[in-house]
C-alpha cells in the first residue's frame, strides 16, 4: 500500500511540474513574439539605408506565395534578373542587402517566400510537400518571363535553398529556359558537428511519435556557429518572418530533396552554367558537399569558389560583399 501511495504521488508531482513548465513556456513564447519584429533596414558599411519593402503576391496551388522585386535596370534584349531562394527557416526580405552592391541598371532582383515560410502558404513552419515548393518556383519564374520577356533569369539558392534550387532543375523541363544556376552553401551534405551531439538524442522521441512538433532550434547554437556577424545574430532572433522550431516531418520533406540532389543520375540532367559557393569554415553544410558537385555535374560548366575563412551565413560574414560581387561578375559574364 505504501508504494502505491509513493507512486501516485510521483505521478502527480510530474503533472504538476510539466503542467508549470507548459505555463512557463506559453509565457515566455508570449514575451519573445512581442520582440520579435520584422527588420527593415539593410546594412552599408556602418551606414542603416532605411527601405520601402514592397510586397507582391501570386497563387500558387490554391496558396498565396510572396514575393519582392528589386532594382529598375533598363528594359532591354541584355536584361538579367537573380532569382533568389533562402535558407532554412528565413524568409526574402533580408536578402535585399545585396542591392547595395549592383547597381541599380545591371540586374533586377526577384525573392521569393517558398510555400510556410514568410508571408506564403497556409501555415509557417510547415512542409506541405516538395511538389509544393517545385510549382512555386515553376510559377515564380512563369511569372519574371511574362513580366521581363527578353530576360536571362538566373536561379540562385542559399544554404537549404540551394538545395531546392538543384531539386528543381533536376526535376523541371522548363529549367532548360534558365541562364544559370548559383548555389551558396548548398546543403548537400550536413557537417558532422550537426549529427554527432549529444542535444540530439532529446529528437528520438518526436522522430519515433510525433513527427510535426518544432523541436529542432534554428535560432540557438546552430545560429552562432554559422556567422560570426552578431549583429545578424540579434536581428534574426528578433524578426518576425523567421521560423524558430522546425519540427522531424520539416527536416524530412527537406533531407528527401537532398538526398535526390546526391544521385549522380539526377546530376546529369543539369546542363546549365553552374557558380558554387561556400565558406571554409562551414560548420552546418559541409563543404565536402560543394566539392562533390563541382566533380558530379558532367553536362554542366561549374566553377567552385570557396572562402576559407567564412562560415555557413556566407552572405552575413567576413566575405560578404566578396561573395556579392563575385556573383555579380559570374551573371555579367555567363
Amino acid at each position: 500500500m505504501p508504494y502505491k501511495n509513493w507512486s501516485g504521488f510521483q505521478a502527480f508531482g510530474r503533472f504538476l511540474l510539466n503542467f508549470c513548465i507548459i505555463i512557463f513556456v506559453l509565457i515566455a513564447s508570449s514575451t519573445a513574439s512581442n520582440k520579435r519584429v520584422l527588420s527593415l533596414h539593410v546594412t552599408k558599411g556602418s551606414e542603416q539605408l532605411r527601405c520601402a519593402d514592397s510586397v507582391y503576391w501570386f497563387k500558387s496551388n490554391g496558396y498565396n506565395i510572396c514575393y519582392r522585386k528589386w532594382g529598375h535596370p533598363e528594359i532591354g534584349k541584355d536584361l538579367k534578373v537573380l532569382l533568389l531562394l533562402h535558407g532554412i527557416g528565413f524568409h526574402s526580405y533580408p536578402y535585399m542587402k545585396i542591392m547595395n552592391y549592383i547597381k541599380n541598371d545591371s540586374i533586377l532582383v526577384y525573392a521569393m517566400d517558398l510555400p510556410g515560410h514568410g508571408l506564403s502558404g497556409k501555415t509557417r513552419g510547415v512542409i506541405e510537400s516538395n511538389d509544393q515548393f517545385l510549382e512555386a518556383i515553376d510559377s515564380m519564374i512563369c511569372i519574371i518571363k511574362k513580366d521581363n520577356l527578353y530576360s536571362k533569369v538566373y536561379l540562385m539558392g542559399t544554404s537549404m535553398g540551394g538545395i531546392y534550387a538543384l531539386y528543381y532543375v533536376i526535376h523541371n523541363s522548363f529549367a532548360a529556359n534558365l541562364s544559370g544556376l548559383i548555389l551558396v552553401g548548398p546543403a548537400l551534405r550536413v557537417h558532422r558537428s550537426q549529427v554527432i551531439s549529444i542535444s540530439n538524442l532529446s529528437y528520438i522521441y518526436p522522430f519515433l511519435f510525433n513527427h510535426h512538433k518544432p523541436v529542432v532550434n534554428l535560432d540557438g547554437k546552430r545560429l552562432e556557429c554559422s556567422t560570426s556577424d552578431q549583429n545578424y545574430i540579434n536581428t534574426r532572433r528578433r524578426d518576425s518572418l523567421s521560423i524558430y522550431y522546425v519540427s522531424i516531418d520539416y527536416l524530412g520533406k527537406v533531407y528527401k530533396a537532398q538526398r535526390e540532389c546526391r544521385r549522380k543520375s539526377s546530376l546529369n540532367k543539369i546542363s546549365l552554367p553552374t557558380l558554387i559557393i561556400h565558406g571554409g569554415e562551414d560548420k552546418i553544410s559541409s563543404v565536402k558537399g560543394s566539392n562533390f558537385l563541382n566533380k558530379n555535374l558532367p553536362n554542366s560548366k561549374t566553377e567552385l569558389i570557396i572562402y576559407p575563412d567564412s562560415r555557413h551565413s556566407i552572405l552575413w560574414d567576413s566575405d560578404s560583399i566578396r561573395v556579392i560581387k563575385d556573383v555579380v561578375n559570374w551573371i555579367s559574364n555567363n
